[in-house]
C-alpha cells in the first residue's frame, strides 16, 4: 500500500559547490517536503499512520529551519567551531578565498559532501527510514524536496539498500 504526506516546509540557507568547483553565493529556500511510503497494511487496515510519518519528518526538519546548512564532508571547506562561531573558508579554484562567520547555534553540519537538494532529499529520506523502518515493513521510501515551485529532487530508497 502506498501513502503519501505532503505540505512540511522548512527555510533554510546553502550553497553548493559546482562540478568547476566555484562555490555559488550563500542563498536560502523556503523548502517543500514531501514523503511517499509503501507499505504493506497491518492488521488494522493502514500501512503507516500518517500522524506519525507527519511528526517525524517535522522532527528531522525542525533542527535545519531557519540555518545554514553545512557540507561536513566536504574536504575542500575548512569548517570549524570558534567561541560560539562557525567559520567557514573554501578557495575558489581560482584562488579567491571565501570566508563566513556564523554564529554556531545557526548552523547544522550535515553528513554530505554538498548541500544539494539531491542529498539532502537523500539525506530525509534515510533519516525518515531510520526512525518509521522498526515499526512498519516498509518496502520504499520517496522523499521529494521542493527548493522552488520549478525545481525539486527527489530520492527514493528501496529497502535492499539500507539492509
Amino acid at each position: 500500500m502506498k501513502i503519501h504526506c505532503s505540505g512540511e516546509y522548512f527555510s533554510a540557507s546553502h550553497f553548493i559547490v559546482f562540478k568547476n568547483g566555484y562555490c555559488e553565493s550563500l542563498h536560502g529556500h523556503n523548502f517543500r517536503v514531501e514523503a511517499t511510503l509503501d507499505a504493506p497494511l497491518n492488521k488494522a487496515g493502514y500501512a503507516v499512520d500518517f500522524w506519525i510519518v507527519k511528526e517525524t519528518l517535522k522532527d528531522i526538519l525542525r533542527p535545519w529551519s531557519e540555518c545554514l546548512l553545512l557540507p561536513g564532508n566536504n574536504k575542500n571547506f575548512i569548517i570549524e567551531k570558534v567561541g560560539s562561531q562557525i567559520e567557514i573558508s573554501y578557495t575558489q579554484p581560482d584562488r579567491t578565498p571565501l570566508f563566513w562567520s556564523i554564529p554556531a547555534k545557526h548552523c547544522v553540519i550535515l553528513d554530505v559532501a554538498n548541500t544539494t537538494a539531491e542529498l539532502l532529499a537523500q539525506t530525509i529520506a534515510q533519516r525518515l527510514w531510520e526512525r518509521l523502518s522498526h515499526d512498519a515493513p516498509l518496502n520504499w521510501i520517496e522523499i521529494r524536496l521542493e527548493e522552488t515551485q520549478d525545481c525539486s529532487a527527489v530520492c527514493r530508497i528501496p529497502s535492499e539498500e539500507l539492509l
